[in-house]
This record gives structure tokens, sequence and C-alpha cells, in this order.
């Protein structure tokens, strides 16, 4: 007899699912950004610095386009890409243990 353990399968897909879904980018302000982990972590980087000296930040977008963002708006930039990444990963967490 086989035994098919689907569990691990759906451990698999989610974690494809994910890898996508992070590769795709985020789309925010009409531009899709980059939203790997040397990304996030470049992110998450700047905001600590301007939410300490607030100054305008200029941030490359995937297709490698300039954008211009106020202190205040960099802050919800990095906020935003934080949660959609987090959203990412519990769907992904969900999808593992079948829910």
């Amino acid at each position: 007899m086989i035994i098919c353990h689907k569990a691990a399968d759906r451990r698999a897909k989610a974690g494809a699912l994910r890898d996508r879904r992070i590769a795709d980018g985020f789309a925010y302000r009409g531009a899709i950004f980059q939203i790997d982990a040397s990304s996030r972590l470049a992110i998450a980087s700047r905001a600590l610095t301007v939410a300490r000296r607030p100054a305008e930040v200029a941030w490359r977008t995937a297709s490698n386009n300039s954008v211009l963002f106020s202190a205040a708006e960099f802050l919800s930039f990095a906020d935003a890409v934080d949660a959609h990444v987090e959203g990412v990963m519990q769907e992904s967490w969900q999808i593992k243990l079948g829910s």
C-alpha cells in the first residue's frame, strides 16, 4: 500500500504560492516595488532613519523608476509593505494547516 502524505504536498504548495506572491512585488501608488527579503530589509532600514530624521526619500520601483516620497508617505509605504508581507505569510500558514 502506498501512503500519500497530503500535508507535505500542501506545505510545498503553500511555500511556492508565498514565494511567488513575494516575487511578484507589491503594488503601491500605481507602481510595483520589489519586496524580497533584502528589499524589505532596506525599506525597514530607511524607514527607521526617516522616523528619526524626517526627509524625502527617492525609492526605486521594480521597473527601475524613481518615486519620491515625503517622510510620512515613506513610513506609510513601509507599513503597507509590512502588512502585505504579513498577510502573505498568514495565508501561507493557513494553507499549511489545511484551514
